[in-house]
């Protein structure tokens, strides 16, 4: 991102492109382009949030299952 807003920096900042109307429409593309990225990254990171939760809960699951039959074996073996 740093990479195309240098690029995009360089561009307007030409002289010749000052003078006609390029470096407003580099600008606009340069701050759509960020904003659809932002939204991306969002996006990814409510998913991921999402995802994590959903497989803590499956895990969190299978512990107190592994838990409860832990705990049968013991009271099996202490009756015995």
């Amino acid at each position: 991102m740093q990479a195309i807003q240098k690029v995009t920096d360089d561009f307007c900042a030409d002289l010749i492109n000052l003078l006609t109307e390029k470096h407003f429409l580099i600008r606009k593309f340069y701050l759509g382009l960020y904003n659809e990225a932002k939204k991306i990254f969002q996006q990814a990171y409510v998913e991921s949030e999402n995802w994590l939760r959903d497989v803590m809960s499956i895990l969190k699951t299978q512990m107190a299952n592994h838990k409860a039959n832990l705990d049968h074996r013991v009271k099996t073996l202490s009756e015995v």
